[in-house]
């Protein structure tokens, strides 16, 4: 190589890294885009919170197995563990009659392809000849799979009788 063409190779050089990276930059999404993402990824995770309830209560196991991953884990307030299948077949096998069952203090925060949802579900009703008044704080945790939301695992804690916290 000669040395007269070693500062127009560097120029060259320069010249096209330059542009891989304004390129690779520009790409980039904006923090806005980002934000409106995350708004929108919120809602969706939202609204997957409540249609749980209306899913548990109809036992639209249709519903339990799109929404749960496979490898879904259920810690439950009474301390016990279920997968995946065993949660529906509980939620199935529920006799109970419910008056009220309601979501409330829905946070959803998401961070990239997961996120963490805390609620609090209030029941009212009757099992066999037991009425029931009921509070459980929840925390999902959620991940993307495929394009679509899933919730890979939930813990349960019963709240002491009375409490609206």
């Amino acid at each position: 190589m000669h040395r007269s063409m070693l500062p127009r190779m560097l120029f060259v050089s320069m010249t096209l890294i330059c542009a891989f990276l304004i390129g690779a930059c520009s790409e980039q999404p904006k923090p806005e885009a980002k934000a409106d993402t995350s708004k929108a990824d919120e809602e969706i995770i939202r609204k997957m919170s409540y249609e749980w309830i209306e899913a548990y209560n109809k036992k639209d196991t249709k519903w339990f197995d799109t929404v749960m991953a496979d490898n879904y884990t259920m810690v439950h307030a009474r301390g016990t563990i279920h997968n995946k299948q065993q949660e529906i077949a509980e939620a199935v096998a529920d006799t109970s009659k419910t008056e009220l069952d309601r979501l409330q203090d829905v946070k959803v925060s998401v961070y990239g392809d997961a996120a963490i949802v805390t609620s609090i579900e209030h029941l009212q009703g009757q099992a066999g000849e037991v009425k029931f008044d009921l509070q459980y704080f929840y925390t999902d945790v959620y991940i993307r799979q495929d394009g679509k939301w899933r919730v890979v695992t939930t813990q349960s804690t019963r709240l002491p009788d009375g409490s609206t916290e």
